[in-house]
C-alpha cells in the first residue's frame, strides 16, 4: 500500500528548551529563549502566512537518550490528483 502521507525532515523548534514535569499535575514545562526564539518564529509565519497555512504545530517529544526536546510537525496529506477535494461543509445547515 502506497503511503499517502508526505514525510519531511525533522525540523527542530528553536529556542524552545523542553524539560520534564517535576510534579505529576504539570502536563509540561518549557521555556522560551527569547533570543533563539523570535528569528525562528518570525521565519516560521511569514513562511505560513505565505502558503495560507493557519498553525504551526509543534511536538515535545523524548529522545533515544531520553531528553525531551521541540519538533516542528510539518505532517500533511500527500496531494493526488486522483483525490477529490474534501466535502465542504455548511455550518448554518443543522444535518
Amino acid at each position: 500500500m502506497e503511503n499517502q502521507y508526505e514525510n519531511s525532515d525533522k525540523e527542530f523548534a528553536q529556542g524552545i528548551y523542553v524539560q520534564l514535569p517535576k510534579q505529576d499535575f504539570i502536563l509540561a514545562e518549557f521555556g522560551f529563549k527569547i533570543s533563539e526564539f523570535l528569528p525562528w518564529f518570525q521565519e516560521k509565519v511569514a513562511s505560513a502566512s505565505a502558503s495560507g497555512e493557519e498553525f504551526i504545530n509543534i511536538q515535545f517529544k523524548n529522545s533515544k537518550a531520553n531528553k525531551p526536546y521541540a519538533e516542528v510537525n510539518n505532517w500533511k496529506p500527500k496531494q493526488t490528483g486522483d483525490s477529490p477535494p474534501p466535502p465542504s461543509v455548511d455550518i448554518n445547515d443543522p444535518f
